[in-house]
């Protein structure tokens, strides 16, 4: 069995539980969960050069707040074939984007695509991004898809989560949010074909509630063997 080891995460700007910002802290937690692909959201660009060279990862940011330099990353121990960075933006709120990456793996060449997005904090918001992220999906792609973020809806049964699972398969929500004391499912990771998720689980490793204010989220993904190009 060929396995992909997935991840998302929230990382709040790389300001922990403390109030100090620590981009080393972000670091040892991402080693710790050993993932193939993360996507982080939250995340300041001046940081990621450094997290990435404390994780031994590649990193791709998707700047969505040009000003402050922050937006969503990905890091990845895979060879990057593309990268398309999607506005997402509703109106005047805070921007959004939807960071586009087409992965392939060294050893056997299986391609992923990867979204990783971060969703606006109202409902008409949500559901113009769940519109346009819909969109994206239905694009030609790699066989192995996965759409991660913080999507900032706690509530199970609403039209922007029902879409998504109806067009990717169900997500399992995980309480991910506060980090302290895990209530509410904001953080997701949707894989096609669905049958490939094998497991989802916020991960609560020693301290890593301290790293941030969200616990990442992590998905063992089986991979199928694809044809030769």
């Amino acid at each position: 069995m060929s396995l992909l080891r997935l991840a998302t995460w929230n990382v709040h700007g790389c300001v922990g539980a403390d109030g100090v910002e620590n981009p080393e802290r972000i670091a040892s937690v991402i080693r710790e969960l050993d993932p193939d692909i993360i996507g982080l959201q939250e995340m300041k660009e001046g940081a990621l050069p450094r997290i990435a060279e404390l994780t031994g990862l590649h990193a791709i940011a998707g700047v969505t707040r040009p000003e402050f330099q922050f937006g969503n990353a990905l890091l990845t121990r895979h060879a990057v074939e593309s990268v398309t960075r999607h506005d997402v933006s509703y109106r005047v709120r805070e921007p959004r984007g939807v960071l586009d990456v087409q992965l392939r793996r060294a050893e056997d060449g299986a391609r992923v695509r990867v979204l990783v997005t971060h969703f606006g904090l109202k409902a008409d918001e949500r559901r113009r991004q769940a519109d346009l992220l819909l969109a994206l999906v239905q694009e030609p792609g790699a066989p192995l898809l996965a759409v991660m973020g913080d999507f900032n809806e706690w509530r199970p049964f609403v039209r922007t989560l029902h879409r998504l699972d109806m067009h990717l398969g169900p997500a399992q929500g995980v309480r991910s949010f506060p980090s302290v004391l895990p209530v509410f499912r904001l953080d997701r990771v949707w894989v096609s074909p669905h049958q490939s998720l094998l497991e989802v689980r916020a991960w609560r490793g020693r301290g890593v509630w301290r790293a941030s204010d969200h616990l990442p989220v992590t998905a063992l993904v089986e991979l199928t063997p694809q044809p030769s190009l």
